[in-house]
């Protein structure tokens, strides 16, 4: 049975990360006694061939919880196979799954020194009119934002034996999901964004789009490539 625990986090008005950029304002909502964060033991019984969560190592983060407040230097980890954040408590060591509605966003640095920025978002697709709530990385924010979803799939199974027993295990592999959202606020998601889709969302602006992308040299290769053209839109374009 899973029970919902309670956790209390004393804090002496420790501040936000010194790598870690949080928007102006952030900064000054916390408290003394820091919010209480709720969630479940997360325990993984099932073995995999692959991670579930997108970094090995437990990354110190600042959460902004839905209430408007602030906890700083958390050890987490995001699961990108149950859309979930763990939480490593450092009293005793014990994961646990964070109530995905009471968090709003985090913020980590990666081991490349770059800073990481989740949200939770609310979804309506604009081609099925599906609503649905998730954990994506925001890639950019503006008239156009673009979200990165770390989704980590079940592609296949995969028998392994021991001790003379045989034992299906799921293998596991990183297929990440992307979200346009469209100045009308509805998005477009797919998991893979050719030039032919992305040009096909601006009919008005095709043209001026694909001159952008030739003086600049663009493609759609890569995530980089994707975020440049999005923030160059929005520079240019949809100021």
């Amino acid at each position: 049975m899973k029970h919902t625990i309670f956790f209390t986090l004393l804090m002496f008005c420790i501040p936000a990360l010194g790598q870690i950029n949080l928007p102006v304002g952030l900064t000054n909502v916390d408290s003394v006694f820091a919010p209480r964060l709720t969630g479940e033991m997360y325990t993984e019984f099932k073995r995999f061939k692959g991670n579930p969560f997108i970094t090995d190592d437990w990354m110190e983060s600042e959460i902004l919880l839905a209430t408007g407040q602030i906890v700083h230097k958390k050890d987490i980890k995001y699961n990108g196979l149950l859309d979930q954040v763990v939480w490593l408590n450092p009293v005793n060591s014990n994961q646990v799954i964070l109530d995905k509605l009471s968090l709003n966003e985090f913020w980590y640095v990666n081991m490349k020194g770059e800073q990481v920025h989740f949200r939770r978002i609310d979804i309506v697709e604009s081609a099925t009119g599906h609503h649905s709530q998730v954990f994506a990385e925001a890639a950019v924010e503006g008239k156009i934002s673009f979200f990165i979803q770390r989704r980590i799939m079940r592609v296949e199974a995969e028998n392994i034996i021991e001790d003379n027993k045989t034992y299906s295990i799921d293998v596991l592999e990183p297929k990440p999901l992307y979200y346009i959202k469209l100045p009308s606020g509805t998005y477009f998601v797919t998991g893979r964004i050719t030039r032919h889709s992305f040009l096909k969302l601006f009919p008005d602006q095709r043209k001026v789009i694909s001159k952008l992308l030739s003086k600049n040299h663009l493609n759609f290769r890569s995530e980089s490539a994707l975020i440049k053209t999005i923030e160059l839109m929005n520079r240019e374009l949809f100021r």
